[in-house]
């Protein structure tokens, strides 16, 4: 009975160590997710920062859906947010790889900072977090089978805490590796 009392209050203890306070937890699961995200965006006060696996946009596809999260990253950047894109790289997924410099050369045609991690590296991230308060992250790609077909299951985390933890100990470490030109070999 000590044993439990005790890896019981362990446990709990636990959970209060490394949780963060959150002001709110909304569930973005499957066709949730794109709404949210573009309203989200569209209406960033100061920052965006993006870590992305995938994004990968149909330019030339009328309402594609990657390509409306681009242009709203668009138009919050010439509101005068400072976002800043992060896209992974790789010699072995070459196809993801190209599809990811479709998104970073649309968005740097129009002033957004893209870039790409480093090519040993792999950013398996789905996440970003919009004015240092809010994190979104979770399964969801930035690809149109994300947005309209699979199952995915993400959180947006209210939570200034949450947002200054992956801040500093995700996108930070990960854009000091990461570049503006790539070489595929």
């Amino acid at each position: 009975m000590k044993r439990f009392i005790f890896f019981t209050l362990l446990i709990l203890f636990s959970f209060q160590l490394f949780g963060f306070p959150a002001k709110s937890v909304t569930v973005l699961n499957n066709r949730d997710y794109l709404p949210y995200t573009i309203n989200l965006i569209k209406n960033a006060g100061k920052t965006i920062d993006v870590a992305m696996l995938e994004i990968h946009p149909s330019l030339n596809r009328e309402g594609d859906p990657i390509t409306e999260i681009l242009d709203a990253l668009i138009y919050s950047h010439n509101r005068g947010v400072k976002v800043r894109v992060i896209v992974d790289a790789s010699n072995f997924a070459k196809n993801s790889t190209r599809q990811n410099m479709d998104a970073v050369e649309y968005l740097t045609a129009h002033g957004v900072e893209a870039l790409y991690d480093d090519l040993d590296t792999t950013t398996h991230a789905k996440m970003f977090i919009v004015d240092s308060t809010i994190v979104v992250l979770g399964s969801t790609n930035w690809s149109y089978y994300a947005m309209s077909q699979n199952d995915e299951s993400s959180v947006a985390i209210t939570s200034p805490e949450a947002a200054r933890y992956y801040e500093e100990k995700f996108f930070t470490p990960i854009l000091k590796r990461s570049t503006k030109e790539l070489r595929i070999k």
